[in-house]
């Protein structure tokens, strides 16, 4: 909670600082920003001072994740940019942390993350550094709260694209210290996205691969994989078991089905499946899940999607999204 005061009073003294240089900036005005192309989802809302090509964004806002449980968060920072650079300041603390429970000061108690973060983005490259505190698995079902730094790259390219096809790329490499205990580790994922664009059918194909590994051999301290749910962003009941290295294939097919009567509807039933290799220790176990959906299409994008299937222990899967899971980022 410390984290969050000193949080809370460096935004303050930031929003200050901007209303009284204001005048210097040719364009001032409410602003709001968001991103629904993939987790985390999040809306921010605030004043955007700009004067030639330079501009800056003090915000507040929330943002959405799911990943082993559903994540509510507060956002609250400073964006500044330029045509080539963006570059800011964030504060986040949860809101709402629906995760498996932990142990601190052995009492049972949800886990709360508060961050700083310091984003930076060049073109198709992102980094952001991080710190702050979270739970880390050290069971599969009992985290610890630990404090920790994190370094991100990502790097989000169009691979191709003309009137009926479209193809993006991107990779992702964390790099995570847990230094109060010693302990530092590395994941990375990468995934291609594919989609065939027709008269009444989109036809995406995509391919994921995710790898964790540390970077002391010695320790084992932290279960430092991810869950199956990770690939495919679907809620389901599944097992308590994190793989370090996970590969996905997954296809959705869209019908616009009115287009017949309306060339211009964007409904559209869909189907998916996906199918799935995750690595243990002595053991490759297969996962796969299949469904169908509906939903409504905007330009190349899919502002909101529902799809419910099942599993490979015929267990319910959910995916509710103001995106398709195969959709391109921007």
């Amino acid at each position: 909670m410390k984290l969050n005061k000193k949080a809370l009073v460096i935004i303050l003294m930031l929003f200050c600082s901007l209303a009284v240089f204001s005048e210097t900036f040719v364009l001032n005005k409410v602003e709001m920003k968001y991103n629904y192309y993939n987790m985390p989802y999040y809306f921010k809302f605030g004043y955007l001072f700009q004067k030639n090509s330079f501009s800056v964004f003090p915000n507040i806002g929330l943002s959405f994740s799911y990943d082993s449980g559903a994540r509510l968060k507060s956002l609250a920072g400073v964006n500044l940019s330029t045509p080539y650079v963006k570059w800011g300041l964030m504060f986040d603390y949860d809101l709402i942390n629906s995760s498996e429970k932990l142990f601190f000061n052995n009492t049972k108690i949800y886990s709360f993350q508060n961050d700083f973060s310091i984003p930076f983005t060049y073109g198709i490259f992102s980094f952001l550094s991080t710190f702050g505190n979270d739970g880390f698995y050290i069971s599969e079902k009992t985290k610890n709260i630990e404090k920790f730094f994190k370094q991100t790259m990502l790097i989000n390219a169009l691979l191709y694209e003309n009137s009926f096809i479209k193809n993006t790329m991107i990779a992702k490499i964390n790099y995570y210290n847990i230094y109060e205990n010693v302990f530092s580790f590395c994941d990375a994922d990468f995934s291609i996205i594919n989609t065939l664009y027709l008269s009444y059918f989109d036809i995406a194909i995509a391919g994921n691969f995710f790898t964790s590994f540390k970077t002391d051999e010695t320790k084992n301290d932290y279960l430092i994989g991810k869950k199956y749910s990770y690939l495919t962003k679907r809620m389901t009941k599944e097992d308590d078991i994190f793989y370090n290295t996970m590969m996905n294939v997954e296809t959705e097919v869209r019908y616009y089905f009115l287009r017949h009567i309306d060339v211009f509807s964007n409904f559209f039933l869909s189907a998916f499946g996906n199918i799935g290799s995750c690595f243990e220790t002595d053991d490759v176990r297969l996962k796969y899940q299949y469904g169908i959906g509906v939903g409504y299409a905007l330009l190349d994008t899919v502002p909101f999607t529902f799809q419910i299937g099942l599993n490979e222990d015929n267990k319910l899967c959910m995916y509710v999204s103001v995106v398709s899971a195969l959709s391109h980022m921007p």
